[in-house]
């Protein structure tokens, strides 16, 4: 009898248990939460101090599992315990056979750009207008969150931040939805003592031309290496006029971030940049009297086309030239300077180059063995023997 009792209890106790699972199941079987706000915490425990496993964003959808005091748990990803702050999360309280049969509301999972370039700006507003905020490379993924214009917006660390739809590339990514950004203007502040003007940096690993024209069918002014750093006349769409070292152009605005500040001095000195110009027009002929640096020049024709591209006006002879500049020893040589020699014989300048560094120098050769643009060194017999001075003008 006493067997039988126990035996009794247990089968009713096993029967309330079950009910009570039943009725805890059903209830939150039935229910799909909505998320309200962007960046909410998906957590590994129903504790504010927990590690975070995700984030979710406002309109996403999760199945819900139970409940604490304060948290839900859901289901994601194939994971069943997790847990919301339940001040994110609104009821919409679908049965499973609802739930199954509307396709409009199946669980969402979150959609994921990849980084289509090599080194993408992450930006804080849809606009290259303000700061950036990182730098994304290829393969990097990121959760979308919504798009804006031109631009996709992204969880960014738990910030929201936008990456221009051209270097995002993912599944499905035109659905996400779209959103209206109030864009303040960016007026940086700084110290009252401080000038602050827009400078550029250059993005492209590869190098960035510096055209004459804003197209890519005008003439190279120069080549810039990637971090470099230029003054910004006007910002355009597609092209920005920019100025380094009295030499004006136009850069291709994809390729430049724009900054408000004091301009970092660029690792070229102003000499280099001359120098590296110079370069681009080795093996154009020799012309007397000429001053073209693509049809022919002589050496003074040579220098003095090359210096005005850099805003440097000089005097069209080699011996007014040095009258230009301040004289220099030839243990003070920096690439930039004016090399001058005697190739006469009669203790007078005729033949001048651009020194380049390192003993070398770069100039317009009338000799037959090296007629037009050349390089040459400073510690060859004939121009040991024939070197005479060297001048500053920059």
């Amino acid at each position: 009898m006493n067997v039988y009792r126990i035996i009794r209890g247990y089968f009713v106790i096993a029967i309330v248990l079950s009910f009570c699972l039943f009725i805890h199941v059903s209830v939150y079987a039935q229910s799909i939460g909505t998320i309200n706000a962007n960046n909410v915490n998906v957590r590994i425990k129903p504790d504010l101090e927990c590690e975070v496993y995700t984030q979710m964003f406002t309109g996403q959808q999760v199945e819900i599992l139970g409940e604490t005091e304060e948290f839900y748990r859901v289901f994601y990803h194939d994971n069943d315990s997790l847990y919301i702050y339940k001040q994110f999360i609104d009821l919409d309280a679908l049965t499973p056979a609802e739930t199954l049969a509307d396709p409009e509301t199946p669980l969402a999972a979150p959609l994921i750009g990849v980084i289509a370039g090599d080194i993408v700006n992450i930006r804080k507003y849809p606009t290259t207008e303000h700061e950036v905020l990182s730098k994304a490379f290829f393969g990097d993924e990121f959760i979308v969150t919504c798009q804006c214009d031109d631009w996709y917006g992204i969880d960014f660390n738990g910030e929201d931040a936008f990456v221009h739809k051209d270097y995002l590339k993912g599944d499905n990514l035109e659905s996400v939805k779209t959103v209206f950004i109030d864009i303040p203007e960016y007026m940086p502040s700084y110290g009252e003592d401080e000038t602050y003007e827009m400078y550029a940096i250059v993005t492209s690993s590869t190098g960035l031309r510096l055209r004459s024209q804003p197209s890519t069918e005008s003439a190279i002014l120069m080549v810039f290496n990637f971090g470099m750093t230029m003054d910004v006349l006007e910002k355009q769409d597609e092209w920005t006029k920019v100025s380094l070292d009295g030499v004006i152009g136009y850069v291709a605005s994809e390729y430049v971030d724009l900054n408000f500040g004091v301009r970092p001095e660029n690792p070229f000195t102003r000499g280099q940049h001359i120098v590296e110009f110079a370069k681009q027009f080795l093996g154009t002929p020799y012309a007397w009297g000429g001053a073209s640096l693509t049809k022919g020049s002589d050496c003074s024709g040579f220098v003095y086309s090359v210096m005005k591209n850099f805003g440097v006006v000089l005097s069209r002879s080699s011996s007014s030239q040095y009258g230009d500049g301040y004289g220099l020893q030839k243990g003070e040589l920096q690439p930039g300077d004016l090399v001058f020699f005697d190739t006469d014989g009669n203790g007078r300048i005729s033949h001048v180059g651009i020194y380049m560094g390192n003993n070398l120098f770069i100039h317009s050769s009338s000799s037959r063995r090296t007629w037009g643009v050349t390089i040459s060194s400073l510690t060859e017999d004939y121009y040991r023997r024939t070197y005479l001075k060297a001048c500053r003008v920059l």
